[in-house]
């Protein structure tokens, strides 16, 4: 079959969690014998590029489509010429469903729509004002709740699922769970001692809050007599967490590495004592052998999970995981430092075996099982009146932009 993603949006710095799962997924089924194109809005780098199979097309929207107001509504003709014999689309955000729906007559077999839910608040943001007064997100979110067929949601856990059916108050029993997916990859080698705690990842003051209250444990735990290391890869408010470190006096406690090449995770992680973080990247650390501590995302307090191994399968640091106990980071850092020789091997073992269960050559048999049944399920074209509003609020965005508030607590 001829698989279609679209990445609508490229970050500068790290690549993201978004891009790598399109990744994994690409690699995936193009090992598994199918077609795969990925259409880029902005133009990608060649650090993203080059983690594509070979064989995998590459396409970039022209500027002149891209800048259009009327976008993505013309892309009909584009999609026709370069996409037309698509069998699955598979959207991992908002902007990415419109731009299918909208965009569906574009191909010659009404090929299914699969939409890839990773964060709690994917669609479920409908009485969130974020532009004067309007409402950013209602009919993104309020196609997917009406007019998608439920076979064609995919929830990368339950907990995704539960609280997009409490927050818009529906049910969807013919969903699927698909967890994230990751490459498997030899382990290098982790060390007890010295003590060295890594984190990848975008430094985001509104939902990787965990970053900045780090420092603060740091200077405790050496207060308790513990000497720890923390090695930071990424790219995002460096100055704020850079006050941070100074006001808590672990300047030497702490390097800021920057951006790191997403191929070069392995070489980062080479000696490290544990993980700090959530999403793909903790799951990837723990395939890589260094024991993940997962991070509890949008939290002012550093809290946590546990291990990998400790949560259940699927489950990667999203706050609606409410049933799951929560330890606080510093106690978890604080049991690795505590622990023998063996009990830290144990640990390294457990997490590993945990990681194992995402191989993504298991889980894309599944996933192109999930897939396949939803072509069977017919797809409303996203409707026009509908987009005309999110090009017109779109339009108003660029004008009156209101970033979102840190939920970080005031540390100065």
């Amino acid at each position: 079959m001829n698989y279609l993603f679209v990445i609508s949006s490229i970050r500068t710095g790290n690549i993201g969690g978004t891009q790598t799962l399109v990744v994994r997924l690409a690699n995936g089924l193009v090992k598994a014998g199918h077609a795969v194109s990925v259409v880029f809005c902005d133009s990608p780098t060649q650090e993203l590029i080059d983690l594509f199979p070979g064989t995998c097309r590459c396409l970039t929207i022209p500027d002149r489509i891209k800048r259009h107001f009327i976008f993505p509504v013309n892309c009909r003709r584009w999609l026709a010429s370069h996409c037309g014999d698509t069998d699955i689309c598979v959207a991992v955000s908002g902007v990415d469903m419109h731009f299918f729906s909208a965009n569906h007559v574009a191909f010659s077999r009404a090929p299914a729509l699969i939409v890839y839910v990773v964060l709690d608040t994917d669609y479920n943001r409908t009485c969130k004002r974020e532009v004067m007064g309007m409402y950013t997100h209602m009919f993104t979110d309020r196609y997917f709740k009406c007019l998608l067929p439920d076979n064609c949601k995919f929830f990368m856990n339950d907990a995704v699922r539960s609280f997009h059916e409490t927050c818009l108050n529906a049910h969807f029993h013919d969903s699927r769970i698909m967890p994230i997916p990751i490459n498997n990859t030899a382990p290098v080698k982790a060390m007890r001692r010295p003590f060295r705690l890594v984190s990848i990842g975008r430094l985001d003051t509104h939902m990787k809050t965990y970053n900045f209250t780090v420092p603060a444990i740091l200077c405790e735990l050496r207060n308790e007599g513990c000497t720890i290391h923390w090695d930071i890869y990424g790219v995002g408010n460096i100055w704020l967490l850079e006050r941070i470190i100074k006001d808590n006096n672990v300047e030497d406690l702490v390097t800021l590495h920057g951006h790191l090449p997403y191929s070069k995770m392995g070489s980062a992680l080479e000696g490290a004592t544990a993980f700090l973080g959530m999403g793909t990247a903790a799951l990837e650390a723990a395939m890589f052998g260094i024991p993940s501590i997962i991070a509890v995302a949008y939290r002012s307090v550093p809290e946590s999970y546990g291990f990998l191994h400790d949560v259940p399968f699927g489950i990667l640091g999203e706050p609606s995981s409410t049933w799951i106990k929560v330890r606080s980071i510093k106690s978890v850092i604080r049991d690795i430092y505590d622990a023998n020789d063996a009990k830290y091997s144990e640990l390294v073992k457990l997490d590993r075996e945990a990681a194992l269960r995402y191989d993504v050559n298991t889980l894309i048999v599944d996933f192109d099982v999930y897939c396949s049944d939803a072509r069977d399920y017919k797809i409303v074209p996203f409707p026009l009146c509908w987009s005309a509003f999110n090009m017109l609020n779109s339009f108003r965005s660029r004008l009156f932009s209101c970033g979102p508030k840190s939920n970080v607590i005031n540390q100065a």
